[in-house]
């Protein structure tokens, strides 16, 4: 026999009963033969449950019974409220099994297939990743004139005749880059698989990002000017001669780099790509971290949306930023960071940097100051100069 069925989901603090005050499962009949299942499931609920739930009858205009509603909830009577969803564990579908153990005389309820069955997928509640979410911090559906989420809306019918809702949809992106303060959370920067995997090729004398993450980049950068585009192949931007130029846009990294990013830290921290001990002195200093320190590192801010594409290209350099790397890992072969056990920050997966943006002096620079006044309130690493 199969029920209409619905799921309510949320927590509604004016709901008229502890039942629908929390996330709870609707059944409705229609026939006498239905109704007398749900009336047989509600003795049932009354006698041995320990979930709170309702059943009433529903008449027709004259008077006539029209059907059945029962409404269960999803939780034991006393517990505090609807079900955890651990966080970014993605999109989660939501199903029900039921079984009925004993009759309303107490007898046992056989045959045992008819005494259990199962609803199928009812719902579906996402828990935000990194990789899935990007910079949506936010995502709320609710009701014209409230916070409240709408978590559940009825559908028409004979019984809810009215039916119409005016939502509001709420969106929270991210804020700009900015400096990490010591109560926000970590920054993670991800390289993925793909065409285009979300790092940089800076060095055209380096054909690896394992090799540029360890050592760094030769070539000298400048914030783009928007006075020509950018070359639209690697081709085109390293035959621009530098020095003497500085380049206002750099390549695009592609392909699989997944481990490359683990052996590039492990090699520039450690020394070596595969270490088996952690070091005191290159253990996570955050927020303490001295001058000199190999956990730091200079990255070319791009704009947003920059690898949407595919292929070898060039995208704008729009800034740069001094980043203070907390965690990685590998991805088995010996790759592991040691550091993870004693203080670093666990990534969500291994092509994930993690790290806090740092304000950075160079202090004696190395060269290519400006006339302007550094800014201590922004990512843009600054260079001291002596004046008279």
């Amino acid at each position: 026999m199969e029920f209409a069925c619905r799921l309510y989901h949320g927590k509604h603090a004016d709901a008229p009963s502890e039942v629908t005050a929390f996330p709870h499962l609707e059944l409705l009949a229609t026939t006498d033969e239905e109704r007398e299942s749900l009336k047989l499931l509600a003795d049932q609920l009354r006698t041995f449950g320990s979930v709170p739930f309702s059943y009433n009858e529903i008449e027709s205009v004259t008077g006539a019974l029209h059907g059945a509603r029962l409404r269960v909830a999803l939780r034991e009577r006393g517990e505090a409220g609807p079900h955890a969803v651990a966080p970014q564990a993605g999109p989660i579908d939501v199903s029900f099994s039921w079984q009925i153990e004993n009759n309303a005389d107490g007898t046992r309820c056989t045959p045992n297939n008819t005494c259990r069955g199962n609803v199928p997928i009812q719902q579906r509640v996402f828990s935000a990743t990194p990789d899935r979410s990007g910079p949506i911090s936010l995502a709320q559906v609710s009701e014209v004139g409230t916070t409240t989420p709408a978590n559940s809306l009825e559908r028409c019918s004979a019984a809810h005749a009215s039916c119409t809702h005016t939502l509001v949809v709420r969106i929270g992106i991210k804020g700009g880059l900015a400096l990490s303060d010591l109560d926000d959370p970590p920054v993670r920067l991800r390289v993925i698989g793909g065409s285009q995997n979300q790092s940089l090729d800076c060095d055209p004398a380096i054909s690896n990002l394992k090799d540029e993450l360890a050592g760094g980049c030769t070539p000298a950068y400048t914030p783009y000017t928007g006075d020509e585009p950018c070359p639209a192949t690697t081709g085109e931007l390293w035959a621009i001669p530098n020095p003497p130029n500085a380049w206002e846009c750099v390549a695009v990294q592609t392909g699989n780099a997944t481990n490359q990013v683990a052996a590039g830290l492990n090699t520039r921290i450690f020394g070596t790509d595969k270490p088996d001990t952690c070091p005191t002195s290159r253990q996570n200093h955050w927020p303490n971290y001295q001058a000199g320190d190999p956990r730091i590192v200079f990255v070319l801010v791009t704009p947003f949306g920059a690898f949407a594409g595919s292929g070898s290209t060039t995208v704008p350099v729009m800034r740069f930023a001094a980043f203070y790397i907390t965690g990685w890992t590998g991805q088995g072969g010996g790759f592991d960071n040691p550091c993870l056990t004693q203080g670093d920050e666990m990534p969500t997966n291994p092509a994930e940097i993690v790290g806090r943006y740092i304000k950075y002096v160079d202090v004696p620079n190395d060269g290519g100051t400006s006339e302007e006044i550094c800014d201590f309130s922004a990512i843009e690493p600054c260079a001291a100069v002596l004046v008279e």
